[in-house]
């Protein structure tokens, strides 16, 4: 019951990040939901795509999140107070970034961490992008 509530409310966050609404939030009376996310890697024409649900409880995911050791990493790492900063808040766009190309990589990130909507996209096209990518690293996979 507690997976079929989980994928209910997983799929029900996809549905309105799929819809463009920015104004979505994780229901206030799912107290044990804090995070559900979809994420896709593009590189060079191929796609990775994830989902992870973090309750209290710990983490599930799908796709290159499956194992539920990736999955509690990857919820770590979006909880963590900088990183929800960086996925509910967007990237910081006055910072100063060396021109370092680290690859074709570009994710993209929906959802909701704690009831504040996401939608992130992180590339490796120059140094904070690189950066960007690092801090997120459990939740993105490593750069492929």
């Amino acid at each position: 019951m507690m997976r079929l509530r989980l994928f209910l409310s997983l799929a029900g966050l996809a549905m309105v990040a799929a819809c463009g609404n920015s104004g979505a939030r994780v229901p206030s009376s799912d107290l044990k939901l804090q995070a559900s996310l979809m994420i896709v890697v593009q590189t060079e024409g191929l796609e990775r795509r994830a989902t992870v649900a973090c309750t209290s409880d710990g983490g599930t995911g799908t796709g290159y999140l499956h194992d539920p050791d990736l999955a509690g990493k990857a919820c770590r790492a979006a909880l963590e107070p900088a990183n929800k900063v960086l996925l509910t808040k967007g990237l910081i766009t006055d910072r100063v970034c060396t021109e370092i190309y680290g690859g074709p990589q570009k994710a993209t990130i929906t959802g909701a961490v704690r009831g504040d909507p996401v939608n992130a996209t992180i590339t490796r096209t120059n140094g904070c992008g690189i950066a960007d990518w690092t801090k997120l690293e459990a939740l993105l996979g490593p750069p492929e």
